[in-house]
């Protein structure tokens, strides 16, 4: 690694050695002994009543899912409608200056409206959300893998054809691409090297090249829209998904196993959120082969990457609590050790103080820029650096005491040995 391993903070420092397996109690039942199946719940009161795994379980994943998916498509929703009305305008304007100024701040509200869903349901690794042959969320949204210049070539191609279909790849039909369409102001291109086709359409007249990427924005807006019923089908119950069979489930040890498939939400925090939304333009990242990699942060266009990674934590966090409902911090209770979720609650503060702190400060871009490269030397006390010390301190926790104590968990493979 390009960043030392620190050294155990203090608030963790306590011995594996004393947790067995004997000692991990939940409810009235110790963990090695079999757990009375529950009825099939009534899952408007999985949080009624005594502690159990299944309940824990069922609410992680219905309770935390259900309003979202809810929200997502009321958010399509309203993007659809704020885009068709921005566009309308455009083509019935003379000019565009009033409308830029007055109404693509509207947009863009409604933009990140969806956004904000998306990057609450980007935590949630598990069920459908984990089907590798469905890639649920991916067509709404593709970052890390961006291409603007692609998009340029996309939405080009599109306003010289008739046919209403938007290519396959989500890199140019997702809310990163809208992002680009949104809020570039210049209606140039993205793309270094120019041909005649780019060079035809930037002679264009202004309101041409507006009115062609708003045709090519309500094509996006329309396909989210189909895509967020895709998604809210695919977690149905009737569809016997993850939700459906766990409540059909009474033997004990395929319970643990959906709480290990569960535990997949606090384990995002490793790959999504220390690798790639911080690591990543910071430089401490193997996937950045120079010295920082800041031309890839998130929403390197509206500098919104700050307030994504505030809602992934607020989310994993969420998780961990069982939002408001039965939670892991209630299964590290009930096992007896109610200290260690005390320290990981203070830990999940101290990172939300830290990101409130930064986004009072402004600029993440440039923040980020004074981090680089590797948070090494000087560079490690400033704001980013301490952020990503503490989120490797939070995900060496996961991937280390929560393991040790909650024996019966097993974390994701790319999560496991990966104390980094």
């Amino acid at each position: 690694m390009k960043f030392p391993l620190i050294a155990c903070l203090a608030i963790f420092a306590f011995s594996c050695q004393e947790f067995t397996q004997d000692n991990i109690v939940v409810g009235e039942t110790k963990s090695n002994e079999k757990e009375k199946p529950d009825p099939v719940l009534n899952l408007l009161d999985l949080n009624q009543g005594s502690f159990s795994l299944k309940k824990m379980v069922l609410n992680i994943a219905y309770n935390g899912t259900k309003v979202r998916l809810e929200q997502l498509t009321q958010a399509a929703l309203n993007l659809q409608k704020e885009t068709s009305s921005y566009c309308l305008k455009g083509k019935r304007s003379p000019t565009l200056d009033k409308l830029l100024k007055a109404d693509r701040p509207k947009l863009l509200d409604q933009w990140q409206n969806m956004m904000d869903i998306v990057h609450q349901l980007e935590v949630f690794d598990f069920g459908p959300f984990n089907r590798q042959e469905a890639y649920l969320l991916k067509p709404l949204y593709s970052w890390p893998a961006i291409n603007y210049c692609g998009l340029d070539y996309q939405m080009i191609k599109k306003s010289r054809s008739r046919v209403p279909k938007l290519h396959s790849n989500p890199v140019f039909s997702g809310l990163d691409a809208l992002e680009y369409l949104i809020s570039d102001d210049r209606f140039d291109t993205a793309c270094s090297a120019r041909d005649e086709l780019l060079d035809a359409w930037i002679a264009q007249d202004l309101k041409v090249k507006f009115n062609q990427r708003c045709e090519y924005m309500e094509l996006i807006t329309d396909q989210l829209l189909s895509k967020t019923h895709a998604i809210n089908q695919a977690w149905s119950i009737k569809e016997n998904n993850l939700i459906g069979t766990i409540l059909l489930e009474k033997d004990h040890k395929k319970i643990l196993s959906h709480v290990s498939t569960i535990s997949r939400g606090l384990f995002v925090i490793d790959r999504l959120v220390k690798d790639q939304k911080v690591g990543l333009p910071l430089g401490t990242y193997e996937g950045c082969e120079e010295d920082s990699c800041l031309d890839k942060r998130e929403h390197l266009l509206t500098n919104k990457g700050l307030w994504a990674l505030k809602i992934n934590i607020k989310t994993i966090l969420g998780i961990y609590n069982g939002f408001e409902g039965f939670g892991f911090n209630d299964y590290l209770k009930k096992s007896g050790f109610a200290h260690i979720d005390k320290n990981v609650q203070t830990l999940f503060e101290t990172i939300l103080t830290q990101l409130d702190s930064l986004l009072a400060k402004g600029d993440w871009n440039e923040a980020l820029a004074q981090g680089t490269p590797h948070c090494q030397n000087d560079n490690i006390k400033n704001g980013p650096c301490q952020l990503y010390q503490n989120i490797r301190a939070l995900d060496s926790f996961f991937k280390v005491d929560f393991l040790a104590v909650l024996t019966e968990i097993r974390a994701p493979r790319n999560a496991q040995g990966d104390n980094d």
